[in-house]
């Protein structure tokens, strides 16, 4: 999303399922930046950002494993190790995988980052990035809500 470009005049950019999250903040910044240029006067960018206190659990997650016939990553049996670190300093969680190939013993590793803002930072971040008339609502699934996922809306004024 960072590096995609859009097209103008659009009434609605939107981000969700806490995908916002994954990006370093002046990675954020950018795409707040593409966001605002995509939108039409008077559009809307919907986010379903994580909430600070999610970020910090997953941070604060104990090491775990498991077994997969196949799945995310790898398409053949596997092992998953997995740690979880939060550092407090930068706001950040990080989730580090192990995965051990069932048949090679090989090991692939791979992380992932969860950036942590709080409701002020999403607040400060979306009014520095032209949005207006900032609103917090309930995760945007009715039917299924997302813990930890709320909706943020903000409007690029007419």
């Amino acid at each position: 999303m960072r590096l995609a470009s859009f097209p103008p005049a659009n009434q609605l950019v939107m981000l969700i399922y806490g995908e916002f999250n994954i990006f370093r903040r002046d990675h954020a910044a950018e795409i707040l930046d593409k966001a605002w240029q995509a939108l039409e006067p008077g559009g809307t960018l919907l986010l379903e950002p994580h909430t600070e206190s999610l970020v910090q659990q997953i941070g604060g997650e104990p090491p775990s494993w498991y077994a997969s016939p196949g799945g995310l990553f790898s398409p053949q049996p596997h092992l998953v190790l997995q740690e979880n670190f939060w550092d407090g300093d930068s706001q950040t969680a990080t989730c580090r995988y192990y995965v051990i190939d069932a048949a090679t013993a090989g090991v692939t590793r791979y992380a992932q980052i969860f950036q942590a803002y709080t409701d002020n930072d999403y607040r400060l971040l979306l009014h520095q990035h032209g949005f207006s008339g900032i609103t917090f609502l309930p995760s945007v699934s009715e039917q299924d809500p997302q813990e930890g996922l709320f909706a943020l809306l903000g409007y690029k004024r007419a």
